[in-house]
């Protein structure tokens, strides 16, 4: 039941977000002018070694309001523990553009923008490693997250930008491998 709350609390954000996104007014852009691709990388080496390749792909469906998908793949090795695995799995995700440029609402030497972000990821996890099971379990099993939360965009050209979220899990449990607050950083162009 909690997923399903969780789902309409997703929808509810999207329907209050879409009317004034659609009010936006400026020039139309074409259909690939609104296409828009990035992703995250993460690494992390020593005695725990991650890496994390996640690619994504989006579409501007106003000036304000995006939507898209993505794919992750992470690997994952603790020397310590002597443990090893893969995590992957996709999402869906919203973004709505709350400030274009910060520079003019506060005295900062910037043109930053601020947006709201929300996404649901379902990933493949490994029973031995995540979730409430045996650790002599075998298998895998689908961790079902919902993560919502605000980012900075930082232009770095005409069509591109480096972005940082920061999003916390709202299914967080003993089945989710993120613990709140979940940081990101990107690029999209």
């Amino acid at each position: 039941m909690k997923l399903r709350r969780d789902k309409i609390v997703l929808i509810i954000f999207l329907f209050i977000l879409m009317p004034s996104a659609f009010s936006q007014s400026g020039e139309k852009p074409t259909p690939w002018q609104r296409l828009f691709w990035g992703g995250n990388l993460g690494l992390q080496l020593g005695t725990v070694t991650d890496i994390d390749i996640s690619p994504l792909v989006g579409y501007r469906l106003t000036p304000r309001l995006s939507a898209g998908v993505g794919v992750k793949y992470e690997y994952y090795h603790d020397s310590y523990d002597h443990l090893e695995t893969c995590i992957y799995g996709g999402n869906l995700f919203a973004n709505y553009t709350v400030i274009k440029d910060i520079s003019k609402i506060l005295p900062l030497n910037t043109n930053s923008g601020i947006y709201l972000h929300s996404e649901y990821e379902a990933l493949s996890l490994d029973k031995r490693i995540f979730g409430n099971y045996p650790v002599d379990s075998q298998g895998r099993f689908i961790s079902n997250n919902f993560l919502a939360g605000l980012g900075i965009k930082q232009p770095i050209g005409e069509r591109s930008s480096f972005n940082i979220l920061i999003l916390w899990n709202l299914t967080e449990g003993v089945n989710s491998p993120y613990s709140s607050p979940v940081i990101r950083f990107g690029f999209m162009f």
